[in-house]
């Protein structure tokens, strides 16, 4: 177990706030403190859910950590992108350079979202940079921020993985991505996306998944 994973205890990743007393608590739904017990990873954790469940998704880890609100139990289910290797590289620099650069080159996955029209989840999963490395890493300003490709993989209720889609690179934000009775709505405004052609106005796409 390496240092950092030593001063990660087990913590709550959630608290819950009563909004008629403004109480707060924390809930038994905590941190795996194994993320870290090989090496320094990022964390950005994301979350989303149902009346059942809360999941969380770790930006450089595989697994989806489930908590069910009933039994107040946290169970691991392995959801990767199949455009990922299977090991995440150390992220243990503080160096403000190298961390751009990390963000721009390494798969990472960027959040999770849930589907109440549909009963579905979808991850984001920020490809590697493979053979692109050094075109990125040139850019590295600007694809720390906005990544050149990334995959939405799609999951049933259950959290089984059903399909995952690759969208196309210098295209798409992962920022501003939002579930409506529609669709999946993805904004179109990448910095580097040449189709767009006028800064007053907000262009996206609504995917809805097929079977």
């Amino acid at each position: 177990m390496n240092d950092l994973g030593k001063q990660v205890p087990d913590y709550p990743l959630v608290s819950a706030i009563n909004n008629t007393t403004g109480e707060l608590r924390a809930t038994d739904f905590i941190f795996p403190s194994t993320y870290h017990s090989e090496k320094q990873l990022l964390t950005l954790p994301s979350l989303a859910g149902d009346k059942k469940k809360l999941v969380a998704s770790l930006a450089s880890g595989h697994n989806l950590y489930v908590y069910d609100t009933e039994t107040k139990k946290t169970k691991i289910i392995d959801a990767r992108s199949k455009y990922f290797p299977a090991e995440f590289r150390d992220k243990s620099s503080e160096d403000a350079n190298e961390h751009y650069q990390y963000m721009a080159i390494e798969p990472l996955y960027l959040g999770i979202h849930y589907d109440r029209f549909r009963d579905l989840y979808y991850r984001i999963a920020k490809l590697p940079a493979g053979d692109n490395k050094d075109y990125i890493l040139e850019r590295s300003a600007v694809y720390s921020r906005f990544p050149r490709q990334f995959s939405v993989i799609v999951l049933d209720k259950n959290l089984n993985v059903i399909g995952e889609h690759l969208l196309p690179a210098d295209t798409y934000v992962t920022r501003n991505i939002t579930v409506i009775k529609e669709g999946l709505i993805i904004s179109r405004m990448h910095p580097m996306n040449k189709s767009i052609s006028t800064e007053n106005s907000i262009e996206a796409d609504i995917f809805v998944w097929s079977s």
